[in-house]
């Protein structure tokens, strides 16, 4: 019975052992498993973030036509997106890659400005300084502008017109026609013009080339505060082509829901589409276009944005001889357009919309492109 005792109790033991050896080897297996599992889940972060770091944002479209007769035309109906990339718990922009009538027209923001090869290409958006960024550039850095200006002076050559003292080319490319005609002159390789104004982002791409591209530029604003700046301008600028009389007894919120109002017109403009729903490959080329191709200025931060555009573009604003009797200094004539004082071309007051009101609810309704790309943008 003893020696019967014992064999059972060294059983037991053994058993006993064996389970813990089990369970030993089980824990081991488990923390390899886990260290495996971690191991992978890092490798795949550090792949994504390696995609995310180097591969730009890819849209195919196909060669940008000749002619621009509508959507028939219309690279845009091209677009096709590829894979979508998730880092940090959050999706990342589609990948893309700009067309081919982009890329060979405009050079890349972060490739050297070539004076004299490159051509600053300026992308008008209405109501966000421009004129008063063209005049400042025009009277006080004496650039060369081709704007709406000279059109009236057209003719079989470039010529330079001289108007209150501010020099133009006699093409531009602020229309369709204009933009031919600045085409058929051959404007960019003619080496008399120092910029160029448009608000025609897609069509004016045809005046460059691979050998001559453009540098592009803008200046942008808060869409709510631009286009409440544009409905009380358009209510007096009899100027405008785009006036209308009746809108003196308009409001605003009658204005914004009417189909006078440009809605989303930035990101329609740099998507080439004048019409239609737009959708996230839209706003997803807009995008890019601003982060690979555009030196970007913030009427929020005037005086910093002008100082970024005269670094980059090696300008700065020239001393001069005003009259016989009067000099002014570049500093001076520059305190003139942007100065406290300064005249602020075309600035006109009017009352602001505030957030979390119904005008401003409407406005933001006719944005909801525009507000992410200018938050885009403001990034």
């Amino acid at each position: 019975m003893n020696s019967r005792g014992t064999g059972i109790g060294r059983d037991r033991s053994r058993r006993k052992m064996n389970a813990i050896l089990v369970f030993s080897s089980s824990r081991r297996m488990l923390s390899v498993c886990i260290a495996l599992a971690v191991a992978l889940i890092v490798a795949m972060f550090n792949l994504d973030l390696f995609f995310v770091e180097n591969l730009s944002p890819h849209i195919r479209m196909d060669n940008f036509p000749s002619n621009h007769d509508g959507n028939k035309n219309n690279p845009h109906t091209n677009v096709t997106l590829t894979r979508r990339l998730v880092s940090l718990g959050s999706e990342t922009s589609p990948l893309l890659t700009l067309p081919s009538y982009i890329d060979s027209a405009l050079s890349d923001l972060n490739d050297p400005y070539r004076k004299g090869q490159d051509l600053p290409f300026f992308f008008h958006i209405p109501k966000a300084a421009g004129t008063s960024l063209l005049g400042y550039l025009g009277t006080c850095v004496e650039l060369v502008l081709s704007t709406r200006r000279g059109a009236s002076f057209q003719s079989d050559t470039i010529e330079i017109i001289e108007l209150e003292g501010m020099r133009y080319v006699n093409a531009d490319a602020t229309t369709p026609q204009g933009i031919q005609h600045a085409n058929e002159l051959h404007l960019v390789s003619s080496g008399k013009v120092d910029l160029i104004k448009t608000s025609l982002f897609t069509p004016s791409l045809q005046l460059f080339s691979p050998s001559n591209k453009g540098k592009m530029f803008a200046m942008f604003r808060h869409p709510i505060e631009r286009h409440t700046s544009e409905f009380y301008y358009l209510q007096s600028a009899t100027h405008e082509g785009s006036y209308r009389d009746f809108l003196v007894n308009w409001t605003l919120e009658e204005w914004a829901q009417s189909q006078y109002i440009g809605q989303n017109w930035v990101t329609r403009m740099l998507a080439n589409k004048q019409s239609g729903p737009l959708n996230d490959e839209d706003l997803q080329l807009a995008k890019e276009i601003l982060r690979v191709k555009c030196l970007i200025g913030l009427t929020s931060k005037m005086e910093e944005s002008i100082e970024r555009i005269e670094a980059y573009f090696g300008w700065s604003p020239k001393d001069r001889q005003k009259s016989p009797t009067r000099f002014i200094s570049g500093i001076e004539c520059k305190e003139q357009f942007f100065g406290q004082h300064g005249t602020h071309v075309n600035r006109n007051r009017h009352p602001d919309v505030l957030p979390n009101t119904e005008t401003w609810s409407i406005l933001q309704s006719v944005n909801t492109f525009d507000l992410p790309l200018y938050h885009y943008a403001v990034q």
